[in-house]
């Protein structure tokens, strides 16, 4: 897994696949996945769930990411969960 961290994006490579997480600033900014790419899901907030499915080897994969919002935010960044299939994929909480 090849992990690239940036003050508001996360890039990651899972299963021969890119992922880019783009973490909200503030309540009114929108968290973003991009998934090869591709723009698959966008909210407001600075915590949010995100649900998709794609199709890898000619099987459909389940996608949770989850943006969380800690009060100590100042120090520690939004953190970030995302989930393949129910496993953990990455983290950075």
């Amino acid at each position: 897994m090849k992990i690239r961290l940036e003050p508001r994006e996360i890039e990651f490579e899972t299963h021969g696949r890119m992922m880019k997480l783009v973490r909200p600033r503030n309540v009114f900014s929108r968290a973003r996945v991009f998934f090869d790419g591709e723009l698959i899901s966008e909210r407001r907030g600075l915590s949010s769930l995100h649900v998709f499915e794609v199709v890898e080897d000619g099987q459909t994969v389940s996608y949770d990411v989850d943006f969380g919002y800690t009060p100590l935010a100042w120090i520690r960044p939004i953190h970030v969960v995302v989930r393949r299939n129910g496993i953990v994929a990455f983290s950075n909480k």
